[in-house]
């Protein structure tokens, strides 16, 4: 009887210990759950506070700027330095970039207007500049037209095809041919005058961009060249020719034809050329073909031109060979 009674009591001691553990536990959950509600509620109010500080002053440097800086008068541009290396005027520097006096200096946006310009195949290159509070200055570098290519274009009538001058610059970008109000001198617009280009697909012309077709820019380095080498002055070039092998025939006005090699330097050629022209100068005789593609012994074609008489002002053509070494 006394054993059972033990047993009860320790039965009764185990129950009510394993009750105030399940209540501790409970009490603890209940404890962290309300800390952690409490920590939540604390942290996005503190990040709302934040959110809402960060808007209100964002908002005000908005304001601020588009009151003080955007639409403050003492930034109006009153000045437009616009300089080039060639012939633009400024009117049309002006309105391709879209700037006129009186628009805020502070609020333009320089690389958008960058980009505008950029945009004209005849610019180069452009730097814009502000200079506080009311001054803007931009400067412009312009592709020159060295050559041109002729082609055929459909009429706006659908029926009939005319023939458009395109002009190319000494790297082969493709030129929008400018108007009169364009430039301030319209020698400029004296495409006719540029060498023609012959001997190459039309399709690969487009409306602007640059040419990648090798003999097209192998041409063009021709015709720099010849601007800089000490043939300028003495003739004019007509055409080139452009040919399979590599080899380019320069026609001059006066019919005369001369070969040049792409795989050979052409300041070297330019500077043969003016070596045979002196000496056929000299000894009375027109040069008609010229070959400076040959490295050694080059041919050569000339005519002799002699007083002039009843019958013929020019004796035969006759033809030879000259050292590389003249």
């Amino acid at each position: 009887m006394a054993a059972k009674t033990k047993k009860t009591k320790r039965k009764t001691v185990n129950r009510r210990k394993n009750d105030r553990h399940v209540l501790d536990v409970k009490l603890r959950n209940d404890q962290l759950r309300r800390q952690r509600t409490k920590f939540a509620t604390g942290f996005f109010s503190v990040l709302f506070v934040v959110a809402a500080i960060i808007l209100m002053a964002w908002r005000g440097v908005d304001w601020s700027l588009s009151e003080f800086v955007y639409r403050n008068p003492a930034f109006a541009i009153k000045e437009i330095d616009v300089t080039t290396d060639g012939y633009l005027t400024r009117e049309t520097i002006l309105q391709w970039a879209g700037v006129k006096p009186n628009d805020n200096l502070m609020a333009l946006d320089l690389q958008l207007v960058k980009r505008k310009l950029e945009r004209v195949p005849v610019v180069g290159a452009v730097s814009l500049e502000r200079i506080l509070p009311d001054r803007l200055r931009i400067k412009v570098a312009e592709r020159f037209a060295v050559a041109r290519v002729s082609m055929l274009l459909p009429h706006p009538n659908g029926k009939e095809h005319y023939t458009a001058t395109v002009p190319l610059d000494p790297d082969g970008y493709v030129l929008v041919p400018l108007r009169r109000n364009h430039v301030t001198d319209h020698r400029v617009l004296n495409y006719a005058a540029l060498p023609e280009l012959k001997g190459f697909d039309e399709s690969e012309l487009r409306t602007s961009g640059k040419l990648a077709n090798r003999r097209v820019l192998a041409a063009l380095r021709l015709v720099a060249d010849f601007r800089r080498s000490p043939m300028l002055g003495l003739i004019n070039i007509e055409q080139i020719e452009l040919e399979e092998n590599r080899t380019l025939t320069v026609v001059t006005r006066k019919g005369m034809q001369v070969k040049f090699s792409s795989k050979n330097r052409f300041d070297q050629q330019l500077m043969h050329w003016r070596q045979i022209h002196d000496l056929a100068r000299q000894a009375g005789k027109e040069i008609s073909q010229l070959d400076l593609s040959v490295s050694n012994n080059v041919p050569l074609h000339w005519k002799d031109v002699a007083p002039v008489n009843r019958r013929s002002s020019t004796r035969p053509t006759g033809h030879g060979h000259l050292s590389n070494n003249v």
